[in-house]
């Protein structure tokens, strides 16, 4: 089969099929990269375009072609995958166009020659289907993972925070001294920074406001931490990243942003074993589905940080539950293999060519 995967210039770090290993990438680009490799895999024909903006000449990567939109010329393919935006010069050069979207919300207009829209997760779905968009329109299938990545000993006293800031982290680095109280040994992992979005030259400053984070006074922007119970060790390239989760206790993601898609750091924790304590809301009820979940009803309230920092102390001091939870980890992850979710994506390609 010849697919093609289609990907837009905005708001997305440029990358490649090697990208992934050395530099930090947001769960877009992470998602189509794996993907991509695992349908080539497969024995199918897998191009990515415009990737990366500076690319001059196509270039392959475990088997899948990644070419620069100023050299792509358009040939017959079974599947596009357009990635969050339509590219509508493509349309008529596929047999089966799908819209894979990440973002929340979808209007009619951008739905005009679609075949199918693939979204992250139940709640992404139900946000999509309305007046423009009818529940059939719809597959969902979440992100997968590699669990090779991970291995390593999980140390008690190490919680970890990975995601871009502005979801979370300034909650937990109000709540420290509570966090001290319930154990005095207790070290604070954050790899966390917005160059997973954003050139690594770019500073928060030159940030749109909506993106800008209120760092708390003592987190230098130089990745420097005055707290010795708090490493902040920025965004890292996932191997680095799958070696901290590897060596953490707890996931602890107070996450604040109602329209969370889903969440690729929570999967990537279950899949290095680790219990996650975040909010019920969102995507999250999907990606966390069998973790800790925190009511978020009335918001990050005292109420919430009383019971986040319940389980946090529990999965510290009762290890049947750690375990219970590292179980069910585990679990999760295993059915999230890319070996499970590619042939998901194999399957849809099938049906709506057949549906042709």
């Amino acid at each position: 089969m010849n697919i093609v995967f289609l990907v837009p210039e905005v708001l997305m770090a440029p990358f490649r099929g090697d990208t992934v290993f050395k530099r930090p990438l947001g769960g877009t680009q992470t998602s189509i990269t794996f993907l991509a490799k695992a349908l080539a895999d497969k024995g199918h024909n897998v191009c990515v375009v415009g990737a990366d903006a500076s690319q001059k000449e196509p270039e392959c990567y475990s088997g899948v072609l990644c070419c620069p939109k100023t050299s792509f010329r358009p040939s017959k393919s079974e599947v596009a995958v357009h990635i969050n935006e339509v590219w509508r010069d493509f349309l008529p050069y596929a047999t089966v166009n799908i819209l894979w979207r990440h973002l929340p919300g979808v209007s009619y207009a951008e739905l005009i020659g679609i075949d199918k829209v693939v979204c992250l997760s139940e709640f992404h779905k139900q946000g999509m289907v309305g007046s423009s968009l009818r529940p059939e329109d719809c597959a969902v299938i979440h992100y997968g993972v590699d669990i090779s990545y991970f291995s390593g000993v999980h140390h008690q006293h190490r919680l970890i925070y990975h995601s871009v800031p502005n979801r979370g982290l300034s909650f937990l680095l109000n709540w420290l001294p509570d966090l001290l109280k319930i154990d005095p040994e207790i070290k604070l992992v954050v790899c966390s920074g917005w160059n997973i979005y954003w050139d690594d030259k770019k500073i928060i400053d030159d940030l749109p406001e909506v993106h800008r984070e209120p760092w708390p006074p003592d987190l230098q922007r130089n990745q420097k931490i005055g707290h010795p119970n708090v490493e902040f060790v920025g965004a890292v390239p996932l191997p680095l990243l799958c070696e901290r989760l590897s060596q953490a206790w707890i996931h602890v993601y107070p996450c604040c942003k109602p329209d969370e898609t889903f969440s690729l750091a929570v999967l990537l924790s279950q899949a290095a074993g680790l219990p996650v304590v975040t909010s019920k809301i969102g995507g999250l009820l999907d990606s966390a589905s069998n973790q800790i979940l925190i009511d978020f009803s009335n918001g990050i309230d005292g109420s919430y940080k009383d019971r986040f920092l319940g389980a946090v102390e529990k999965l510290l001091y009762d290890m049947n539950f750690w375990e219970m939870y590292h179980r069910r980890a585990e679990r999760f992850a295993a059915h999230h293999s890319w070996e499970e979710i590619v042939g998901e994506w194999e399957n849809l390609f099938k049906e709506e060519l057949t549906a042709k």
